[in-house]
């Protein structure tokens, strides 16, 4: 029988995961505030809405008269609307409270630490002025972020005093609500990135991954993420458990899990954990190209209250490789992708930079990478070099 999905989010990389959703034979409402998303084109319906605010969601099935069966948020943005709406419509998702503590990570660290739940030290601070104390606290490195922003906004590694300022500046400038701030203990190690689904309470780990960061003094972006992550049975056995412990602390029984964790050594670290998909390519490609398991459509049918399989049926190899310019400069162009495109083992490949583009040599934010590959292989070692063949292959033009 068709139903009714709304898909909350439709730039260019949700593309895929709507159109496995339409596969499963649905109809597929697609929402998103800028009017021209390149994703509508795969949807039945449109619905230009700034899907940030819940209430403007709600009103907007109430005044088209949809009639909505599931609700799916692919990003940070839309975790708190789905909830609201899937409240009111008495449809299965987060609940309410959930839904804030998977998007507040303030919140979600005092849950956290009520439970013993393994983190780094942290404070929590209501005002940009009391930042500069908390750090003092806390003591240098140290991580400081807004409670309520994603896509690495706001995020800064202070490594030493004379950061501090440029710091501050970038988290308070990212922050969505403008009001709570999180101060904690820079840790050094291996970060991890952790897909599961929850269905009724169960939680599946599908596929992890380990994360090559940008090497850069502040900006804690990631480069590279290696799937599956290179871990022992006992370590990764841990890591999953850890995931599971803490999701379980938030309230998740249903959806989707996206968990970053750092290993310094001696024990894993929870860093955050959000309330649906990874982002980017994760979500419509990597997670069945590793797993076996294609998330769009089980997390479709659990959002439905339908019995699918959330368990892994393989761990074969993906390699998410960001790239930029490896200069400052003027942005020319770019020699080599069409070619490129055309390797099977490529799930896609990309660059967003407009020529003329002035690119200063760092990535501040997620945002801020203009260029990918998302390669497949028999296994991690696989993927990682035809990515790197790929790459490679490729020549960017910067003029000085």
């Amino acid at each position: 029988m068709q139903k009714s999905v709304l898909f909350l989010g439709a730039n260019r990389l949700m593309s895929n995961a709507i159109k496995m959703v339409k596969a499963l034979g649905h109809r597929v409402v697609v929402m998103d505030k800028n009017e021209n998303a390149f994703a509508f084109k795969y949807a039945d319906q449109v619905a230009i809405v700034d899907f940030f605010h819940p209430e403007k969601v709600y009103q907007y099935l109430n005044e088209s008269k949809e009639s909505i069966h599931a609700v799916i948020a692919a990003n940070d943005a839309g975790v708190r609307s789905a909830a609201y709406v899937s409240e009111k419509l008495n449809i299965i998702n987060h609940s309410i409270e959930t839904s804030l503590a998977c998007t507040d990570k303030g919140l979600m660290r005092t849950k956290w630490k009520e439970q013993n739940i393994s983190q780094p030290p942290f404070e929590i601070v209501d005002n940009a002025n009391a930042l500069e104390n908390a750090i003092n606290r806390i003591g240098i490195p140290c991580v400081i972020k807004p409670c309520y922003s994603w896509g690495s906004r706001g995020v800064s590694i202070i490594s030493e005093p004379q950061h501090l300022q440029k710091a501050i500046q970038f988290t308070t400038q990212n922050d969505y609500e403008g009001r709570h701030y999180i101060v904690e203990k820079a840790i050094e190690g291996t970060e991890y990135t952790v897909e599961g689904l929850a269905k009724n309470g169960n939680i599946s780990i599908l596929t992890t991954s380990d994360k090559v960061p940008q090497n850069h003094i502040i900006y804690r972006v990631a480069m590279q993420l290696n799937y599956p992550a290179q871990l022992s049975n006992e370590k990764l056995e841990t890591l999953q458990q850890l995931v599971k412990d803490a999701a379980k602390v938030l309230g998740i029984e249903n959806g989707a899990i996206h968990a970053e964790c750092i290993y310094d050594g001696e024990k894993f670290q929870m860093v955050e954990l959000a309330g649906r998909p990874g982002g980017g390519h994760i979500f419509g490609y990597i997670v069945e190209a590793v797993s076996g398991i294609c998330m769009p459509q089980v997390l479709t049918q659990i959002l439905l209250n339908e019995n699918p399989n959330i368990e892994a049926t393989q761990q074969k190899g993906a390699c998410y490789k960001f790239f930029a310019p490896a200069q400052s400069g003027k942005f020319i162009g770019i020699e080599g992708l069409e070619k490129a495109q055309q390797n099977p083992y490529l799930l896609d490949i990309g660059f967003d930079m407009i020529p003329g583009t002035f690119f200063e040599g760092e990535v501040a934010t997620d945002m801020g990478r203009p260029g990918f590959i998302v390669s497949k292989g028999s296994n991690r070692e696989d993927a990682i070099k035809n990515a790197e063949r790929t790459h490679q292959s490729l020549v960017i033009k910067i003029e000085n």
